[in-house]
């Protein structure tokens, strides 16, 4: 009997699927893949313990639920509800196609604030219509039973009655899985990260909030003029590389004269007034500073 098992690559995702695999089911691994996570941890991860990954890309429907979230934002611009909710009901509509009998999660319960509390879980349930098919082994004794524990496919007592935001006991768990390393983060979204807050909603305000601009946010000092121009400076060298490699036609990149000096991309539209403001930029910023009036010009994101 296959079994589709939501795979982030952290230490949760990793002890269910491999729970999973102990119970002796197939296991087809399912990573959700959007414009705000690392698609590289799970493909790490996945290879070192035998899991077979499917990857599934969420992009402009993802995007939409960032700008208009049906249950709000966490305390970043983390659509979380929203967000778990897609991918469960997305994983759902797979089940067919994959001749998979059941999802499978690493929620605990009371671990994340916003999506993993008892009441949350019981909303997304009810939002996808997948509560009886939705497994989370982890904390699975405390919650009610689903089909496959009705049908006998899974024991209540191999399941697991985790809870809160402590990790020792799944690190014990991962001790006797074999689980010798996994991603020590705690999440991997940059939505759920407060500085990233006024960049999200800057790039909403703007309606530039795209898969290509997102991946600029990770990357140097944003700015916004008066026309509503975009600037961003690179912070290092690294950074400097991935502008010139980020930068599409419509852009505008300008190299520094100076040698220690950021370069900086221009976003489309812009205009000569924003060429000179960007210029003062780079200099404001080189390693030789030099000062003068470019506050009153722009406004730092």
């Amino acid at each position: 009997m296959k079994v589709l098992c939501l795979f982030s690559g952290g230490l949760d995702s990793l002890i269910s699927t491999i729970w999973t695999r102990r119970q002796g089911f197939e296991v087809k691994a399912v990573y959700f893949k959007t414009p705000f996570l690392d698609r590289k941890i799970p493909e790490i991860f996945a290879e070192k313990y035998n899991i077979d990954l499917h990857v599934v890309e969420l992009k402009d429907n993802y995007l939409d639920i960032v700008i208009n979230p049906k249950y709000g934002w966490g305390k970043g611009a983390n659509p979380c509800i929203d967000c778990h909710a897609m991918m469960i009901t997305t994983a759902g509509k797979m089940l067919q196609s994959e001749n998979a009998a059941f999802i499978v999660t690493g929620d605990v319960v009371g671990q994340r604030p916003m999506s993993q509390r008892k009441d949350t879980l019981k909303l997304i349930d009810k939002i996808t219509g997948m509560s009886e098919i939705t497994v989370r082994p982890l904390s699975g004794k405390i919650l009610p039973k689903t089909t496959a524990e009705k049908m006998g496919w899974i024991k209540r007592e191999e399941l697991m009655d985790i809870s809160g935001r402590g990790r020792k006991r799944q690190m014990k768990i991962a001790q006797e899985y074999g689980i010798t390393e996994y991603n020590q983060s705690t999440g991997g979204c940059v939505l759920t990260e407060r500085t990233y807050k006024n960049k999200i909603i800057d790039l909403i305000d703007n309606e530039q909030l795209t898969e290509e601009n997102v991946k600029l946010l990770k990357i140097g000092r944003h700015f916004r003029t008066k026309n509503k121009t975009k600037i961003i400076l690179g912070r290092n060298k690294m950074e400097n590389e991935e502008l010139k490699k980020l930068t599409i036609k419509e852009d505008k990149l300008i190299f520094p004269p100076q040698h220690k000096a950021p370069v900086a991309l221009i976003k489309s539209p812009y205009n000569q007034e924003d060429i000179k403001i960007t210029e003062k930029l780079i200099d404001y910023y080189s390693i030789k500073t030099i000062h003068n009036d470019i506050n009153k010009e722009i406004v730092r994101i």
